[in-house]
C-alpha cells in the first residue's frame, strides 16, 4: 500500500514549529538509509550486494555535517541548534519505530550513524531530499555561476550560466531557490536558517543591495502618519524616484553575526546621500519584509507538501479544495503585493516575487481560456476567447517590470532563469490574439528567452524541453505564418477578380 510518511509522521511537542520542514525532512532521510543502505551493508548473504552498500555508505557519509560527539566549542552557534533538532528527530523515531524493521535496526545499533545522516542531509540535499556524490560539495553563492537542471533518475546535472568562467575558477550554486533574489538580510536568514552559517561572498557585503531598495525617506515623505508612499511614487512609472539602500554596519559585514542582529536601522539615499535612522518607516518596512517573507516560505512548503499528499480523496473532491485554496491564495496575495508597493516601492524584492506569483496566475488564467476556446466545437474563430484585453495589458506591464528588476540585479543569471516560462506564457497569449502586429509583440518577448531555452531546455534529461524549444519557435515565427496566409489570400481575391473581368469582357 501506498503511505504518505508526512501524514504520519508527528512534531514533537517541544519542537519550534518553524522546524516542521527540516524535521520531516530528517525522518524521511533516516528511513530512505535504513533501506536502502545501512541494511544491505550489513547483512551477509549477498556480498556483491553488500559492496555497493558500503561504497555508497563511505560517499555519503564523507559530506560534510556538524560535529556533534561530543557538542563542543568547535561548533558553530548556528549549528547548535540544527544538531538539537537531530538529537530530538533521533529520540522520536527511536520511540515510533517499529519492531522488528529496517529503521530498528539502524537506530539500535547506530544511532551517532543516523544523527550524522540527519545531519549530513540538512547540509548538502537538493531539493525533493536528493544527495549526489559530487554536486553535493559544491559550494554556495548569492550569484551562483552555475545552475542545477531539472533531470529524472539518479544523476543531477549541473550547468554553467555565466560566459566569463575562467580555467581552475570554483563553481558554484545558490542554495536557496526563489530568494537569490532577496535582499542580503533574508538571503543570510534562510543560509542560516535551512544550511546553517554565514554567507560571507560579495553579494552579502556590497554597500547597494539592489533587491532592497526604497524610495528614499527624505526625498519622498510618506503620507498618513509616515506609513505608506504617494501613489506616484510607488509605481514609479516616469522612474524619477529616488532610492535608498540599506547600510550595512560593520558586523554585518562578518560572517561572525546571527541573521538576528541584522535589522533594517539605516538607508542611504543613492541620490542625495541623505541618511536616515530607525523611524516609523523603516521600521514598518521591517515588518512588511517579515510578513511577506513569512508567506513566501508557506506558500512553498505548502507546494512541497501537496505534491507529495496521498491522493485518496476523489477527483471532483480535489478539484473544488484546490479551487477554493486559489482564489484564497490570489486574494491574500492581492493584499501582499498592495502592501509590499504601498510601504517598500515597486523596486524591492518582495513586490517583485509577489507580482511574479500573480502574474504566474495570470497566464495560468489564459491559458485555460485558450484551451476551452480550442476544446469548444463550435469552430468558429471569432467568438469570444474570453480573453480580457486590460488583463493582458497588466500582465505585460508586469513583465517588464519583472525584467527590469532581474536586470538590475546584475546576476549571473539570466533573467530567463527566473522569467522564462511566463514570458512564453505571455507571448502564447499575444498569439492568441491573432492579428499580425500582437504576433509580432509576442515574438518579441520570446526571442528575450530563445537563447536559454535553447541552452537549459533540452531532451538530455528525458524532459519535455524539445517541445519547449518547438514552442518558442512556433511563437517566433507565428506573424511570418500569419503573413503568408494573408498575402495568399490577396493574392487569390486579385485573381478571382482577373476572372471577372475575364468573363465580362
Amino acid at each position: 500500500t501506498s503511505i504518505n510518511l508526512l501524514e504520519i509522521i508527528t512534531m514533537p511537542t517541544d519542537m519550534d514549529s518553524k522546524y516542521i520542514g527540516k524535521f520531516h525532512g530528517m525522518v524521511l532521510a533516516v528511513c530512505s538509509y535504513a533501506v536502502s543502505v545501512y541494511e544491505p551493508f550489513i547483512q551477509k548473504e549477498d556480498e556483491e550486494k553488500k559492496a555497493d552498500a558500503t561504497k555508497t555508505r563511505e560517499a555519503i557519509l564523507s559530506l560534510y555535517h556538524p560535529t556533534f560527539t561530543p557538542l563542543e566549542d568547535d561548533n558553530n552557534k548556528e549549528e547548535e541548534s540544527v544538531i538539537q533538532i537531530a538529537k530530538q528527530t533521533l529520540s522520536y523515531c527511536q520511540t515510533h519505530a517499529n519492531t522488528p524493521s529496517q529503521l530498528r535496526t539502524l537506530l539500535s545499533t547506530a544511532p551517532n550513524e543516523a544523527i550524522q545522516i540527519m545531519l549530513l542531509w540538512s547540509c548538502n540535499a537538493f531539493a525533493g531530499g536528493y544527495l549526489y556524490n559530487t554536486c553535493s560539495r559544491i559550494n554556495h553563492s548569492c550569484n551562483p555561476n552555475a545552475i542545477v537542471v531539472p533531470s529524472s533518475g539518479d544523476t543531477q546535472i549541473i550547468q554553467a550560466v555565466a560566459d566569463t568562467i575562467q580555467p581552475n575558477e570554483e563553481i558554484t550554486l545558490s542554495y536557496i531557490g526563489i530568494f537569490t533574489y532577496a535582499d542580503g538580510y533574508t538571503r543570510r536568514s534562510r543560509l542560516y536558517d535551512t544550511k546553517h552559517f554565514i554567507c560571507g561572498c560579495s553579494r552579502c557585503t556590497e554597500e547597494e543591495d539592489v533587491a532592497s531598495f526604497l524610495p528614499c525617506p527624505s526625498c519622498h515623505p510618506r503620507i498618513m502618519g509616515q506609513r505608506y508612499l504617494e501613489e506616484d511614487v510607488q509605481y514609479d512609472d516616469n522612474d524619477d524616484v529616488h532610492y535608498a539602500a540599506p547600510i550595512l554596519r560593520g558586523e554585518e559585514k562578518e560572517t561572525t553575526s546571527t541573521p538576528s542582529t541584522f535589522q533594517l536601522e539605516q538607508v542611504k539615499c543613492t541620490s542625495c546621500n541623505e541618511v536616515t535612522n530607525g523611524g516609523t518607516v523603516l521600521k514598518l518596512s521591517q515588518k512588511a519584509v517579515d510578513k511577506i517573507t513569512t508567506h513566501l516560505l508557506l506558500k512553498h512548503i505548502t507546494t512541497k507538501t501537496a505534491l507529495s499528499s496521498n491522493t485518496t480523496t476523489n477527483k471532483k473532491q480535489q478539484e473544488e479544495e484546490s479551487k477554493e485554496k486559489s482564489t484564497i491564495d490570489a486574494e491574500l496575495e492581492d493584499n501582499l503585493q498592495q502592501m509590499a508597493i504601498s510601504i517598500l516601492g515597486c523596486k524591492h524584492w518582495c513586490a517583485n516575487l509577489l507580482l511574479l506569483s500573480m502574474l504566474e496566475r495570470s497566464v495560468a488564467s489564459f491559458h485555460s481560456l485558450l484551451l476551452l476556446k480550442s476544446s469548444s466545437s463550435s469552430g468558429n474563430k471569432d467568438e469570444d476567447d474570453g480573453l480580457d484585453m486590460t488583463d493582458i495589458a497588466e500582465a505585460i506591464d508586469s513583465l517588464q517590470r519583472l525584467w527590469t528588476f532581474t536586470s538590475n540585479l546584475k546576476l549571473h543569471l539570466h533573467p530567463s532563469h527566473l522569467l522564462c516560462d511566463v514570458t512564453i506564457g505571455v507571448a502564447r497569449t499575444l498569439v492568441s490574439l491573432g492579428d499580425v502586429k500582437s504576433q509580432k509583440y509576442g515574438a518579441d518577448w520570446v526571442e528575450k528567452v530563445e537563447r536559454y531555452v535553447q541552452l537549459f531546455q533540452n531532451d538530455d534529461d528525458g524532459g519535455n524541453g524539445g517541445m519547449m524549444i518547438k514552442v518558442v519557435d512556433a511563437i517566433k515565427n507565428s506573424w511570418k505564418r500569419n503573413d503568408d496566409d494573408d498575402d495568399q489570400k490577396e493574392g487569390k481575391t486579385k485573381e478571382e477578380h482577373a476572372r471577372k473581368r475575364l468573363k465580362t469582357g
